[in-house]
């Protein structure tokens, strides 16, 4: 469990200098998507934006349970019932129109290929942070329209398998009501690691 928390914190996903750069490239998409979209109309899209940030949960806090559909299978599930009793899991949140999430799944792919021996992982898909219809970045490279129904969210979410297939077996589409995405604060992307054979907390 420590070796993987060092992992996480420690895989050299970018230097300083690339992750300045990446947040001015960044801004510089919100600002142009800013451009196109009059602010009333964004925050009528992402209420969120009208908002502080939820805080995210902290070591110590008992994981949220929340409702989803298995994006293998497209049937009802519950997050619990995939939380391993016997050692960590690792929660991962986000969406294909996410930059920054699909940038990372590269490393994340290395951290699995590593640790699944020791710990188990959950991918939970949200809605789509950049939608082509919502907060859309021009220089995206990958454009959904913000899903109406869980149809439509599950569609999203098997596209984004296609690019990374390895991470279908284990990824849950959040709920139309986003349970998931607010039980954990997850509205951005985030990563948690939960410990259920200790005390069920995050850790």
């Amino acid at each position: 469990e420590a070796r993987l928390l060092a992992a996480m914190a420690h895989v050299p996903l970018q230097t300083p200098e690339q992750c300045a750069q990446a947040n001015d490239r960044h801004i510089q998409w919100v600002r142009k998507a800013a451009e196109q979209m009059p602010l009333g109309q964004m925050m009528h899209w992402r209420p969120e934006v009208n908002e502080d940030w939820r805080e995210p949960l902290r070591v110590g806090d008992t994981p949220p349970n929340g409702e989803g559909l298995l994006a293998s299978s497209g049937k009802f599930t519950t997050l619990y019932h995939h939380l391993d009793p016997n050692k960590p899991t690792v929660l991962c949140f986000g969406s294909h129109t996410c930059p920054n999430f699909r940038a990372f799944f590269p490393q994340l792919q290395e951290l699995v290929a590593v640790f699944s021996p020791h710990v188990h992982w959950v991918n939970v898909y949200t809605r789509e942070a950049h939608a082509a219809d919502e907060w859309a970045l021009p220089e995206n490279t990958v454009q959904h329209r913000q899903p109406q129904d869980i149809k439509d969210r599950l569609e999203a979410c098997r596209a984004f398998l296609k690019e990374f297939p390895a991470f279908s077996p284990w990824t849950i589409v959040d709920s139309m009501a986003n349970t998931l995405a607010d039980g954990y604060a997850a509205s951005g992307g985030r990563f948690y690691v939960v410990d259920m054979a200790h005390d069920g907390e995050i850790v």
